[in-house]
C-alpha cells in the first residue's frame, strides 16, 4: 500500500525519523494520545474521511475524530490534485485537521 511505501521512504531518507505510525486499516487505534506520541503519522485521505463521517454516525453529535483532536506541526498532503473539489467529504475532512503548516503537493 502507499502507506507502507511512505513509511519506508521516511525511514530511508531521514537521519532520525523518530516514531512512525501507520494509521490505516480497520483495526487502527483511534487514540489521539497514541497518535500524538509519534513523530510521523502516515494515513490516507479515505481513512481521514472515514473517521470524520462514517464514525461520527456511530459516535453521535459529540464525536470528534482522533486526528482532529491533535494540533499538528505539519501536515503534508500528497496527490493534492485529489483535494481540488472543496465540497467532497475527503476535502472537508482534511480541511478540518488543525496544523501550524499544511503542505499540498502533487507530482
Amino acid at each position: 500500500s502507499l502507506v507502507g511505501q511512505w513509511i519506508e521512504e521516511a525511514k530511508s531518507k531521514l537521519k532520525n525519523p523518530g516514531l512512525i505510525y501507520p494509521y490505516h486499516g480497520g483495526n487502527r487505534k483511534r487514540d489521539p494520545q497514541l497518535l500524538s506520541g509519534n513523530s510521523i503519522v502516515v494515513t490516507t485521505y479515505d481513512v481521514i474521511a472515514s473517521d470524520a463521517f462514517h464514525h461520527s454516525k456511530k459516535g453521535g453529535k459529540y464525536y470528534c475524530p482522533p486526528l482532529e483532536q491533535i494540533r499538528w506541526w505539519r501536515i503534508i498532503c500528497d496527490e493534492g490534485h485529489s483535494l481540488r473539489e472543496s465540497n467532497t467529504k475527503r476535502s472537508k475532512a482534511v480541511l478540518s485537521l488543525v496544523a501550524d503548516h499544511k503542505w499540498i503537493v502533487s507530482g
